[in-house]
């Protein structure tokens, strides 16, 4: 695998599940563009929650997003996401507030909507969230997100 720049090397190896699937030449891969998805307003729900669809914008825009991947919403999907925190997470120690600009999201050490592997996972703790430079919200790993699907969506 080439972990510098193609420019670098002759050839790049491309491994699968430790096995060599193709050998690429640098001038042949710089040919291609990144393996990135444009910008796309998709539909979401917080997993296991009922509560969405939110309109967002995958923070990565690569075809390998997962569901703890960040999402990306303006301020009104925002203060909609809030709100439903504060209806399905008061039980379970979550509550969301505005701070301003700033979306302040704070749980318990009772909260286990997160991933577990995530060092905050069974603590107490506080996330801010300000708007980017885009004015748009990340959300991140404080719960999954689904892709929101309805019955009467085609396909």
């Amino acid at each position: 695998m080439c972990l510098s720049p193609a420019d670098d090397y002759e050839e790049c190896a491309i491994y699968l599940m430790n096995a060599v699937v193709s050998v690429v030449r640098a001038a042949i891969t710089a040919q291609f563009p990144p393996l990135e998805l444009p910008d796309k307003v998709e539909l979401f729900a917080i997993g296991g929650s009922g509560y969405g669809p939110y309109e967002a914008l995958r923070v990565t825009r690569s075809r390998w997003w997962g569901p703890w991947d960040s999402i990306s919403v303006s301020r009104q999907t925002a203060e909609r996401i809030a709100a439903d925190v504060n209806t399905w997470g008061a039980d379970d120690g979550l509550t969301a507030e505005w701070k301003a600009d700033w979306l302040v999201i704070t749980w318990t050490a009772r909260y286990r909507g997160m991933l577990s592997a995530d060092a905050r996972y069974g603590r107490p703790g506080r996330e801010v969230v300000e708007p980017g430079a885009d004015g748009r919200y990340s959300l991140r790993r404080l719960w999954w997100w689904t892709p929101y699907e309805s019955i009467d969506q085609p396909g």
